[in-house]
């Protein structure tokens, strides 16, 4: 048990520095084309709108991890994790409700940590879902 949640623990950092990489990289998209025009008045506003686009791109991120590819991340791909539903096709409204409750666990990771270890290494999201996962 302690092999998967290792397993489970190296998909989610996959995941997550695949994401800081993309995000570093429109930083620094974003510092170029400022450094290159005489916008510095509106480095406030643009950003406070890169938060609200890199929120939007985590979403669309996981949504289409869980709608398109039946929950397959590139962490989990790399991992060989593989979650199953008991139904045949995951609908829109299953993957928008799951993508809606993993970033409010990203958020909330210490609970989420916590719940995970005490509870057979399972997220409390799978929980809520009945997504069970192979080992």
């Amino acid at each position: 048990m302690e092999e998967y949640a290792m397993k489970r623990f190296m998909a989610a950092i996959i995941d997550i520095v695949l994401f800081y990489i993309f995000n570093s990289l429109v930083v620094l998209l974003l510092l170029a084309c400022l450094l290159n025009s005489n916008l510095y008045i509106f480095i406030d506003l643009i950003f406070n709108f890169y938060m609200v686009i890199m929120i939007i791109i985590l979403f669309a991120y996981f949504f289409i991890a869980d709608y398109k590819f039946s929950e397959l991340t590139v962490g989990k791909k790399i991992m060989n994790i593989k979650p199953y539903q008991h139904v045949d096709k995951i609908k829109f409204e299953f993957a928008y409700v799951h993508t809606l409750i993993k970033i409010t666990a990203s958020i909330l990771w210490p609970i989420t940590l916590i719940y995970f270890l005490t509870h057979n290494n399972t997220m409390f999201y799978d929980t809520i879902l009945s997504i069970e996962i192979e080992n």
